[in-house]
C-alpha cells in the first residue's frame, strides 16, 4: 500500500455525509511516461516515504501522514495505523470542542453507528478515543472525489446515479 501523495488527487472521505466511494479513477492509472523499451533494463524505483504532519496530534498507535479536510467540528488526517500498518482516516475534534460534552457524544455516536454498519457505500469505523485532550476516531480510508466536489463539477446528479450510491 502507497501512502506517496499524489499530486492534484482529490481525497474521499466515506462516512461523512458528502462523500462517496464510487469515483471509478485512480491517477495512477494508464501514464504513458512509465512505459519502458524492451531493450532498457527495468531501475528499481524507491518511492519517497511521507513524513508526519508537524501539527498533527500524536495519537497512539497511528501515525499521521497529512490532512485530507477539514469541517466545522474536526480535521481528517490520513494516518497509519501501526500495529497492523492498514491506512486509515484520523478524525479529530477540533481542540475547542473537545471540552463539550455533547459535541464528544456525537462524534461517539457517529464512530459507534459506523461500526454497526456494513455497506459498501458506508465507511466502517476501526477505533475511537481520547489522546490528550484530543477526542478522535479512525476509520477505513478510501481514495476517490467526494460527493461535494463531484457536485460541484457536474451539478445535480440524476434519480438513477443517486440510487447506484446509496443503495
Amino acid at each position: 500500500m502507497s501512502l506517496k501523495p499524489q499530486p492534484n488527487e482529490s481525497r474521499g472521505r466515506r462516512g461523512d455525509a458528502d462523500s462517496s466511494r464510487e469515483s471509478g479513477r485512480d491517477s495512477r492509472e494508464g501514464s504513458a511516461s512509465g512505459e519502458r523499451r524492451a531493450t532498457q533494463e527495468p531501475q528499481p524505483t524507491q518511492e519517497p516515504q511521507p513524513t508526519p504532519v508537524p501539527e498533527a496530534p500524536e495519537i497512539p498507535g497511528y501515525e499521521v501522514f497529512e490532512m485530507v479536510g477539514r469541517g466545522s467540528t474536526g480535521t481528517v488526517y490520513r494516518a497509519v495505523q501501526q500495529a497492523v500498518s492498514r491506512e486509515v482516516a484520523v478524525k479529530v475534534l477540533h481542540p475547542e470542542l473537545s471540552a463539550k460534552p455533547r459535541v464528544v457524544r456525537r462524534l461517539q455516536r457517529e464512530a459507534r453507528t459506523l461500526a454497526r454498519l456494513a455497506h459498501p457505500n458506508v465507511v466502517g469505523a476501526i477505533d475511537m478515543g481520547q489522546a490528550g485532550d484530543n477526542w478522535w476516531f479512525a476509520m477505513e480510508f478510501v481514495e476517490g472525489e467526494s460527493l461535494a466536489d463531484r457536485l460541484r463539477a457536474e451539478g445535480r446528479l440524476a434519480e438513477r446515479e443517486v440510487l447506484r450510491l446509496f443503495t
